[in-house]
């Protein structure tokens, strides 16, 4: 539920952050749109950290089951990606 809760803040976040900028003229001046947006790179880093610690815990085993894994992966959706643009 935590790892939910935290992405729909990054979400929140990132669509507030696009909407302000876009609204704005100059948005490097304001100090209201520059928290917004270190809040924003507090929480990624924040979730960065986890998935490592995470990563580290798991061990070299772990490591390369998720590395076979997600290369399964990665090859499945370019070819579902490129069946869908030709």
């Amino acid at each position: 539920m935590a790892k939910t809760a935290r992405q729909d803040d990054e979400t929140r976040l990132t669509a507030r952050l696009r909407e302000r900028t876009a609204t704005k003229d100059a948005p490097e001046t304001d100090p209201a749109l520059r928290s917004l947006r270190k809040r924003l790179k507090r929480i990624q880093r924040k979730r960065r950290r986890l998935e490592l610690r995470k990563r580290h815990a798991m061990g070299k085993k772990a490591k390369a089951e998720t590395k076979a894994e997600t290369k399964a992966e990665t090859k499945a959706e370019e070819a579902g990606g490129q069946e869908g643009s030709s």
